[in-house]
């Protein structure tokens, strides 16, 4: 990458992710992901 890409770039260890039914055929989505150990 050059000097001029504006975005970080990091590695992450671990993506979860849920569905719940919503009603009326929606759902709802939660995702997060873990970076050194945190999970955001």
């Amino acid at each position: 990458m050059t000097a001029e890409f504006r975005f970080n770039v990091i590695e992450i260890h671990a993506i979860d992710g849920t569905a719940h039914h919503a009603g009326d055929g929606w759902f709802d989505l939660e995702m997060g992901i873990a970076v050194a150990g945190v999970t955001t």
